[in-house]
């Protein structure tokens, strides 16, 4: 366990001191805005049954398998965080003894005042670790996407969001002009809701366009989006996203798809 917290401080401080606009926006998308990822994969649920208009017993099955999925992968995911009580990066790094780490910002600072790539009210969350609930949620949540709509995001076309849907899945797509959907995001200039600490300054510092390849493709980029935020380590995303995946491959099985 020793060794994996070190690695994990190392990592996380590392990834930090070059983090770049994109990576940011990665962060800060997946973070979730007025829901957490499960809303977030609804939504996503929603516009993927629009765009190809499948029948309602298909959308009716898609949903349950999705929503079991995840609920499973919820109690599989907290049932590890109470068996292992892994600090989180930031407890870690801030009882290190003292000195100067690149801040998400790019500024350097004392590790005793480190911070996460979050808004300032919306910090790491009050709980452990291991394993990453972004992680356990989306890889499940992925292969049952791949199941009903294989191959979608390589060529389907979709409906943008609208901007009451895009404020529920981040706060830096409320208001915005581009017509984001779920293959591809563009983040306007300034849009972040993450400041500067020393400035009224916001990211990202020009366009950035975001877009996604596959449902494994957004679940992976979920996952470490939260090492982006500086909210989990590698082990807690990777095992997550082993943990999502193996869950959802049995909730299929046994619902015979």
């Amino acid at each position: 366990m020793w060794k994996v917290k070190e690695n994990m401080k190392l990592q996380v401080i590392n990834t930090y001191a070059n983090l770049n606009d994109k990576q940011r926006m990665i962060a800060e998308y997946f973070q979730g805005g007025q829901v957490s990822p499960p809303g977030i994969w609804n939504i996503w649920g929603l516009y993927a049954i629009k765009s190809i208009n499948i029948s309602a017993i298909d959308a009716s099955k898609f949903l349950y398998l999705l929503n079991s999925t995840m609920f499973t992968s919820s109690i599989a995911c907290w049932g590890i965080k109470r068996k292992y009580m892994q600090a989180r990066p930031i407890q870690e790094i801030r009882i290190l003894p003292k000195y100067k780490v690149t801040n998400f910002d790019g500024k350097l600072v004392d590790n005793t005042i480190w911070k996460t790539f979050q808004q300032q009210d919306f910090q790491t969350p009050p709980f452990p670790d291991y394993t990453s609930g972004h992680s356990t949620f989306s890889s499940g949540a992925a292969v049952i996407f791949d199941n009903f709509f294989p191959n979608m995001l390589a060529s389907s076309k979709f409906s943008p969001f609208s901007n009451e849907h895009g404020t529920m899945i981040s706060p830096m797509l409320a208001n915005n002009p581009y017509p984001n959907n779920i293959k591809t995001i563009m983040v306007k200039t300034n849009s972040s809701s993450v400041a500067h600490d020393t400035t009224n300054m916001r990211f990202p510092t020009c366009a950035v366009k975001l877009e996604f390849t596959s449902w494994r493709n957004l679940a992976e980029l979920s996952g470490i989006s939260r090492i982006y935020g500086g909210i989990h380590g590698n082990n807690a995303n990777n095992v997550g996203l082993i943990i999502g995946e193996e869950i959802a491959i049995d909730i299929l099985n046994r619902a015979g798809n």
